[in-house]
């Protein structure tokens, strides 16, 4: 294969993740909001401790022991021409049945 061809199955392949991953988020939010309590959600966590009868005092020692530090990452994987980003912008509110402009304004 030469490189040329490489490339061009290499930016095939990567489009196709991108659609897939797409696909993938639009289902995980359409089961979100078909489920309001889904498991593993902090909904169902905390509605779980209640049946379970955990003290909130129980509850509120071990959030205090939580360190929450959001990191902010660039990972080179992520990096996406403005186009593909339209595009995909464009497709997934044509899977949500929604009518958005995928032309930045401006």
């Amino acid at each position: 294969m030469s490189v040329e061809d490489a490339h061009q199955v290499a930016h095939a392949f990567s489009l196709f993740f991108q659609l897939a991953n797409l696909c993938e988020e639009r289902a995980r939010i359409r089961h979100l909001q078909a489920t309001p309590h889904a498991a593993q959600s902090s909904a169902w966590l905390f509605r779980e401790l209640k049946k379970a009868d955990v003290p909130a005092a129980r509850v509120q020692a071990c959030l205090d022991l939580l360190q929450v530090q959001p990191v902010l990452t660039a990972h080179p994987t992520e990096a996406r021409r403005r186009s593909a980003l339209d595009h995909l912008i464009r497709l997934g509110s044509s899977m949500d049945g929604r009518t958005r402009s995928w032309r930045r304004s401006g």
